[in-house]
């Protein structure tokens, strides 16, 4: 065998494709360990036998059919087919090659299959649709779902910006607008909510949220989004103010209504008087906790809740009972129906002469609301890293062979003495191997931990040794004493963006010098703590958390990622120093951690 021809050979064997190359008789020429390690067969039992000799039961199949067609009119072609042998999906490429017979490459794709399947369902069911926009050429490519959203005919599947802002409500352009600069300034993820305007003349309350993806450089290449109705729970949110506006007038008529009242809210409904104990609740509580209704009059609300729960929802009832209406999410576990995340409203109880005599409390469960949410971004990121993948294991190899390919041929013609064709050659090579980096640049900024095969602890070094060649003049700290064990990829990609989003607040807004990150484990949890020495506030930072302020989005992002792992989130004042530590407990039965020896950046 000649050296070029072992040259392609060891390219081949190192491809992630399965290959299997055909002569004109359709007898087998070549077959790569991958396809062999594929089909669960011999190469010595495969090379010189016909191809229905090896396998006579797809001679009836569409792949048989598609080989004698390209064979035959040298046509490429692709497919997509189910081999019931091993019960898999196979996307394939069929070539005719220069003796005559066909190569074909193919490679599994039925976890890809059940992946789009699993997302296709999560949307249909949310009334969601999934977008990306390119800042490039200005374009957004969306799914027929979000077009019907939107109102956009049925075949339309990319618009323009100002498409877009055409169908948004007038009073809700400035604001989407403005919302989107600023979430471009500050390079950070966002989400906010406006109104599109349906074909009989209603509107339809829109939610987006969006992620932004980075070249090497940092600099926004595409925002990836999903956009879901949320007119339901808009038309929730109004019926509750309205709800807690008709409590307030109808707090005149005493005792003797409250009863019939109670009973009738939606949801949990109480009343805390100024100890912080229960006066009165309605039979959701009952049912929840599995107590009486009698023996709640006079119960502490910090013996019902939990230590946990009662040190975020004290700070609040205080809040109340000095006159400020409240309106948040706490999670809640219960007795008798378990973990439920609530929509709470705390309402300050008047007396006759004005003064405040208690707390109205009103709860609506919105625990189906947040799965559906988590379902959606765990797709989403399911879909991202799928897609980084695909471009770091497929088209990167791909321009790699390519790249070989051309200096092979610029050699080749060199030492034939065309030196202008050698050179337009090695032009070539430096153009594929600029678009390789750049696409290898592309799929890490999609799926930091799966593309590069690295452990989280890994992909974190990577992250902060960036910054650090960047800024010289910052102190970055990584202090890792666990390690994960059967950690999916998306669970790491969360902590991966938690930790990545906690250190751009700390250098963008904080402006400190030094950045400490550490994970450890202590029992049933693991703890995830960025400890910064910059000029932030953590009382007026955990308040734009638990406000909602929209300059805040990349702090409830944090917030927000840690709920979807299980976990809580909190912002507490430096320790020993000056500065913001951001402190994420995550349950370990979700993360399932060992301890190890401490490992240093």
């Amino acid at each position: 065998m000649k050296a070029d021809e072992l040259q392609i050979q060891e390219v081949l064997e190192g491809v992630s494709d399965s290959i299997l190359s055909m002569d004109s008789d359709l007898r087998y020429i070549y077959v790569n360990t991958q396809a062999t390690k594929v089909l669960g067969t011999n190469r010595d039992e495969m090379l010189g036998r016909k191809f229905d000799e090896v396998f006579p039961e797809i001679t009836s199949t569409r792949f048989y059919e598609t080989i004698l067609k390209v064979r035959d009119d040298g046509l490429v072609r692709e497919l997509e087919e189910y081999y019931a042998p091993l019960e898999s999906w196979y996307n394939c490429r069929f070539h005719r090659s220069p003796n005559g017979g066909v190569t074909v490459f193919f490679t599994d794709s039925t976890e890809k299959r059940r992946i789009d399947h699993r997302l296709r369902l999560a949307l249909a069911g949310g009334k969601m649709g999934v977008w990306e926009f390119d800042y490039t050429s200005g374009i957004c490519t969306f799914d027929e779902r979000l077009g019907q959203l939107f109102g956009f005919p049925s075949s339309k599947r990319k618009a323009t910006m100002e498409e877009f802002l055409e169908v948004i409500h007038p009073d809700d352009r400035k604001s989407v607008e403005e919302a989107s600069t600023r979430a471009l300034a500050e390079k950070s993820d966002y989400a906010f909510e406006f109104r599109v305007e349906k074909e009989d003349g209603t509107f339809r309350w829109i939610e987006e949220k969006a992620s932004m993806t980075f070249d090497s450089r940092g600099e926004i290449i595409a925002l990836v989004g999903v956009s879901f109705d949320v007119t339901e729970r808009k038309r929730h949110e109004s019926e509750l103010l309205e709800l807690a506006a008709s409590l307030k007038r109808r707090v005149e008529e005493r005792t003797q209504n409250l009863r019939m009242i109670a009973e009738n809210v939606p949801g949990f409904f109480s009343v805390v008087d100024r100890n912080l104990r229960y006066a009165f609740v309605n039979r959701k509580y009952e049912k929840a906790f599995g107590v009486s209704i009698e023996k709640f009059r006079d119960l502490p609300v910090e013996e019902l809740l939990g230590e946990t729960v009662w040190e975020r929802m004290k700070p609040r009832l205080e809040k109340a009972l000095e006159g400020e209406e409240l309106i948040f999410e706490a999670e809640v576990e219960t007795p008798k129906l378990g973990n439920m995340m609530l929509r709470v409203c705390y309402i300050p109880q008047q007396g006759t002469e004005g003064e405040i005599t208690g707390v109205y409390v009103l709860g609506i469960d919105i625990t189906n609301e947040r799965r559906l949410e988590k379902e959606v971004l765990n797709a989403t990121e399911r879909e991202k890293m799928r897609i980084g993948v695909e471009l770091h294991d497929d088209l990167c190899q791909r321009l790699s062979g390519m790249g070989f390919r051309a200096k092979v041929l610029a050699k080749k013609l060199d030492q034939a003495g065309l030196g202008d064709l050698s050179a337009e050659a090695e032009e070539n090579v430096r153009r594929l191997n600029e678009s390789t980096k750049f696409t290898r640049d592309l799929a890490r900024g999609m799926a930091p931990i799966t593309v590069e095969g690295q452990s989280l602890q890994q992909a974190l070094r990577s992250h902060l040794e960036e910054l650090r060649q960047r800024n010289p003049e910052l102190e970055l700290h990584l202090d890792v004493s666990l390690r994960t064990r059967e950690l999916s990829s998306t669970m790491a990609t969360q902590l991966h963006l938690i930790t990545q989003e906690a250190v751009r607040n700390a250098l963008r807004h904080g402006r400190a010098k030094r950045v400490d990150v550490r994970f450890w484990s202590t029992g049933a949890y693991v703890f995830l703590a960025i400890l910064d020495d910059g000029e932030g506030d953590p009382i007026a930072l955990q308040e734009l958390v638990e406000r909602g302020d929209e300059n805040g989005l990349g702090l409830r992002s944090i917030a927000y990622r840690a709920r979807i792992l299980g976990g809580s989130f909190r912002i507490e004042t430096g320790i020993g120093r000056p500065g913001v530590q951001i402190v994420c407990r995550l349950p370990v039965k979700e993360l399932e951690t060992l301890q190890i020896e401490r490992l240093h950046l």
